[in-house]
């Protein structure tokens, strides 16, 4: 099931200035012109999914506890949220390894966004008739330092 949130009416002008802002202020997002274009956000600037060690859990565990009712609380206590298991429905882009974890980087229909699943916490897997849609490589973004080949392994 999908919630959408209802619609605000806000003018052009106002989203102009906005994005304004964020540009004078180092935010790196720009106009793409042409159909299907609009404001984006640079790709290379986005961060994948974090992942945690248990000790850093329980550190993260005793400042959310310590900052009840503080500003992101909510926010803080989800990520502390652990064993959820989701359904993804992904067009695999491709395999990755960095930090020591291999990834499948694809984009997930789900979120509507790129996403990087660690393989190590994929439970099951399957193939479907659905054709898969073309994603170019470079829209993974661009790979952490710590990436390798897998041509290394």
């Amino acid at each position: 099931m999908r919630h959408e949130l209802p619609a605000a009416v806000v003018s052009t002008r106002t989203i102009k200035r906005d994005i304004s802002t964020l540009q004078h202020g180092g935010f790196p997002v720009w106009a793409r012109p042409g159909p299907g274009g609009g404001y984006v956000v640079d790709k290379a600037t986005t961060l994948p999914p974090v992942n945690f060690t248990d000790a850093e859990v329980a550190g993260l565990a005793a400042a959310v506890a310590a900052h009840r009712g503080q500003p992101f609380d909510g926010y803080a206590r989800a990520a502390l949220v652990n064993d959820r298991q989701t359904e993804r429905r992904i067009d695999p882009v491709a395999l990755a390894r960095t930090a020591g974890q291999w990834y499948l980087v694809g984009n997930c229909r789900t979120r509507e966004a790129i996403r990087w699943f660690r393989l190590d916490r994929t439970t099951s897997a399957r193939l479907t008739t659905e054709p898969s849609a073309t994603v170019p490589v470079e829209d993974i973004g661009t790979p952490p330092a710590t990436a390798k080949a897998t041509a290394d392994f």
